[in-house]
């Protein structure tokens, strides 16, 4: 243990270090006991025992004995002075790095300390010896964190160039079996699409029917997408890839935007190395009339699976650690101010979760172009006529969600969210608020919290449900977005932002509340506190291996950069 160091703020009590002066330190039982679980009794009915929810981690203490050596006593008090000086520095670190040379140091934030001078029996006789120890207590945060700054910078991704292979007006490379399929170029929604039309009942109970056709062969290629548009009730579509070989691999849509009346699913298909058919399956129970009616259009190839809408920013950052982290965020564009903000980060759900629902929109009002929209498009919320998106259930992991609209609305009134599966009546979850007089002015509004999703069916579903929004007064809505409230944090700006930038920092022993900025300079130089600008804002942190970071902005017409940093945490140990 000769080798190892030990830093005190400027206190360096590391072994290699000693010598140099008229007093030495040595270190002894050295402690770093562990972080305190914060834990929260759950009410429940059990007759036995009691459930328990682990809400955080409190402050760890750290211990050791410091032994100071000097050829008389006047030296042993300045030694004395010395680590009592720095302990009363109050917030400090201390840096520890093992003794083998090949470790990493980890840091451990001090929020206060103090010292005892040790006196046992015998202490008379290591006077004598030129000897004093005393035991240091040091109360730290929960984890230690690496001693270098992290930074990100996830910029904004241009949509790649999509390639479409079939374009709805002829089925030529498609492959069906004629005997319970029939495909043939018609025009759907005012557009020219391919039309396919499923057989008649199988037997069994209750009646059911299927179809199936896949694309023209491509690849390899990194990501395929298609449009696809149901016209026969309780209709569901599987997608697979069939390899030359006959492999079926069945595989997830990344995103679903609506075009058109029709739905745009994406596809990864980075990882197949030879050539392909995407194959739809369409399967349809129900006890009215067959045929099976669906349409697909545009069989498409690109270069990546693309971002989001021009407006809206959507990254996956890779978090060292073990545990989650506070840290900065910014957002910021080059030329343009950022206008009206929703900002949230959280885990990566890793279910292809996407917060704003325009894409999966199916009914509503009448769909006007908007250049106030961060959308693109708005319509009315109001005569009874509801904004609708139909989600799969895959997307979304049981819990509670926040609903934020986007509306500008001429008089006051109320707004309600509803969540219903299609075979269930009446809705099972609903949120209503009170809609404000914006004077047509767009404004953030926070609709309520409701439970998703309406069944347990699991993430590999592939069913569907719809969330509604509705209005009783004179509406137009932007967009809706869906926001987890576990493990989130959610900003929205509650005027519109006239400047470039905007920081948000993590609540930690130098902003205990956490803070914000506002400004235009790169550096920093010209910003000022943002609070004022807010209407939410809650507790940022980065969580390991990834974090999900999606940002909506009303002002610029192309996709915000989006950089950070965060010093990584671990339960004692960093690593480099």
């Amino acid at each position: 243990m000769s080798d190892y160091s030990l830093i005190l703020g400027d206190l360096d009590l590391s072994p290699k270090s000693q010598g140099s002066g008229d007093y030495e330190f040595s270190v002894y039982a050295f402690q770093r006991s562990r972080p305190e679980p914060r834990i929260n009794i759950v009410s429940s009915l059990l007759a036995d025992g009691a459930i328990e929810t682990k809400t955080g981690y409190e402050n760890r203490t750290i211990t050791f004995l410091i032994g100071i050596s000097a050829p008389n006593s006047d030296a042993l008090a300045r030694g004395e002075q010395e680590v009592f000086r720095e302990i009363q520095k109050g917030e400090n670190t201390l840096c520890w790095t093992p003794n083998d040379g090949v470790g990493a140091t980890t840091v451990f934030d001090v929020q206060w300390g103090d010292i005892e001078f040790s006196e046992p029996d015998d202490w008379d006789l290591n006077e004598m010896r030129g000897d004093r120890f005393y035991t240091v207590t040091l109360r730290c945060t929960a984890f230690g964190h690496s001693a270098l700054l992290q930074t990100f910078n996830a910029a904004a991704v241009v949509n790649p160039a999509r390639t479409v292979i079939s374009d709805g007006s002829s089925a030529s490379g498609w492959v069906f079996n004629t005997s319970n399929t029939a495909l043939a170029t018609s025009t759907d929604s005012g557009r020219t699409a391919l039309k396919a039309t499923g057989a008649g009942w199988r037997s069994g109970t209750p009646n059911r029917a299927e179809t199936g056709m896949s694309t023209p062969s491509v690849g390899p290629v990194a990501s395929v997408s298609i449009d696809y548009r149901r016209r026969s009730l309780n209709d569901k579509v599987s997608f697979y890839v069939v390899t030359p070989t006959g492999d079926r691999l069945r595989t997830p849509a990344l995103t679903q935007v609506s075009t058109e009346g029709f739905t745009r699913y994406h596809f990864n298909t980075a990882d197949i190395t030879t050539s392909f058919r995407l194959r739809l399956y369409v399967e349809h129970t129900d006890s009215g009339t067959p045929p099976i009616v669906y349409y697909v259009d545009e069989f498409a190839t690109q270069a990546a699976v693309p971002a989001l809408a021009a407006r809206t920013s959507l990254r996956s950052v890779d978090v060292e650690g073990s545990v989650r982290t506070p840290g900065t965020l910014t957002i910021s564009h080059a030329s343009t101010a950022l206008g009206d903000v929703l900002a949230l980060s959280c885990p990566d759900l890793a279910r292809g979760f996407i917060p704003d629902l325009r894409r999966f929109r199916t009914n509503g009002g009448s769909i006007s172009s908007d250049s106030g929209a961060v959308s693109g498009s708005s319509e009315p919320l109001s005569g009874g006529t509801s904004f609708l998106a139909r989600v799969p259930y895959a997307m979304y992991e049981p819990g509670l969600y926040t609903v934020v609209a986007r509306i500008k609305t001429t008089g006051a009134g109320t707004a309600t969210v509803a969540a219903k599966d299609g075979s269930l009546a009446p809705a099972s979850s609903t949120a209503t608020c009170i809609l404000p007089n914006t004077s047509s002015v767009y404004q953030w509004v926070t609709v309520g919290r409701i439970h998703l999703p309406p069944r347990n069916y699991g993430p590999t579903n592939t069913a569907q449900f719809d969330i509604g929004l509705t209005g009783s007064t004179s509406a137009t809505v932007d967009d809706v977005w869906v926001i987890p409230v576990k493990d989130s944090a959610l900003t929205l700006t509650s005027t519109a932002l006239t400047n470039r930038r905007l920081t948000l920092a993590s609540p930690s022993l130098d902003y205990s509340g956490g803070a914000s900025w506002i400004g235009d300079a790169t550096d920093g130089s010209d910003a000022f506190a943002a609070m004022r600008s807010l209407s939410s804002d809650q507790r940022r942190w980065f969580y390991p291996a990834q974090t999900l970071i999606y940002v909506a902005a009303s002002g610029p017409t192309t996709p915000v950069d989006i950089s950070g940093s965060y010093m990584a945490s671990y339960h004692t140990n960093a690593v480099k």
